[in-house]
């Protein structure tokens, strides 16, 4: 039998809803292990009408992404934003959604920053993340092609802001089709689905610089109508959360540096990528992390 070419391996598997399956599994038995109990786990991918020809390029997939939950999270008083373990922040013990890193964080985000306002939108918001593990494996996939992504990424985001100057935007990684990718667009377009989102691009337009809005769009697994095999995707909200607002802020002094009246931004990559680059050793010790 001839093998498929592997993007199209890649396209009929749809990447993630398996690869998720898989890893929280794997997850249990230690990184190390992981590998050695793919083939008993591989019936976990019938259900999802994985053809056979697709589990080498399942195994490259697997080889190449982290298989540990992320368990760092940022305090969601925006005038804090602290960045800790999650087993250090509290949960709002009403909609579960928020995190503080102590007590009067949580009662300066109710009080102030209007926390008060949306805790019961929150509470009755629908959000399907799948299980902690499957959301901690999705982020850690995030976390590690938004780190291989960035100079380009922050490039997108310096040319959109010199085409957008009072526009704020947000990032979309699309991981339905083949090859995956980047983008950059405008936050007020962005589709606010939910409470939990609309209170996310409220939070991040009040963060100065340390919240941004990004979105993963991966297979969920059903069919719906999409042609035979392929699985439909579904767009899931991880805000990028940065322990200091220098990234975000150089890379508008970037764009603001540029020639005006450059029609063809495209143009100015060379120049960009190099102030990018001086502008990421002074950064190199600001974290950033995808958060809930």
């Amino acid at each position: 039998m001839t093998a498929l070419p592997l993007d199209l391996q890649l396209s009929q598997l749809s990447l993630l809803p398996p690869l998720f399956r898989l890893s929280a599994k794997s997850a249990a038995a230690g990184s190390s292990k992981a590998l050695e109990r793919i083939p008993y786990l591989i019936a976990d991918c019938t259900d999802l009408h994985t053809p056979r020809l697709v589990l080498p390029a399942l195994f490259a997939v697997l080889q190449r992404a982290p298989v540990h939950c992320v368990s760092s999270q940022a305090c969601d008083n925006m005038k804090c934003g602290v960045i800790l373990a999650k087993s250090q922040l509290r949960r709002c013990s009403q909609c579960g959604k928020r995190y503080y890193c102590s007590a009067p964080c949580q009662a300066k985000d109710w009080r102030d920053d209007g926390h008060r306002g949306v805790c019961k939108s929150l509470q009755k918001s629908s959000i399907d993340l799948g299980t902690a593990t499957e959301r901690g494996f999705m982020r850690a996939v995030l976390d590690r092609d938004f780190e291989e992504d960035r100079p380009a990424l922050f490039r997108r985001q310096v040319m959109f802001i010199y085409q957008n100057p009072e526009s704020d935007f947000y990032c979309l990684y699309d991981y339905e089709g083949v090859p995956t990718g980047s983008g950059v667009y405008a936050l007020e377009n962005f589709p606010c689905e939910n409470p939990f989102w609309e209170d996310c691009v409220a939070r991040a337009r009040r963060s100065g610089g340390r919240m941004e809005i990004h979105l993963m769009n991966v297979p969920d697994g059903t069919l719906d109508d999409a042609p035979r095999g392929v699985l439909s995707g579904r767009e899931r909200i991880f805000p990028l959360r940065s322990s200091r607002a220098d990234i975000q802020v150089g890379l508008r002094v970037i764009a603001r540096s540029l020639p005006p009246g450059i029609t063809d931004v495209e143009t100015m990559k060379d120049q960009i990528d190099e102030k990018v680059a001086a502008l990421m050793k002074p950064t190199r010790d600001v974290v950033q992390i995808h958060c809930e």
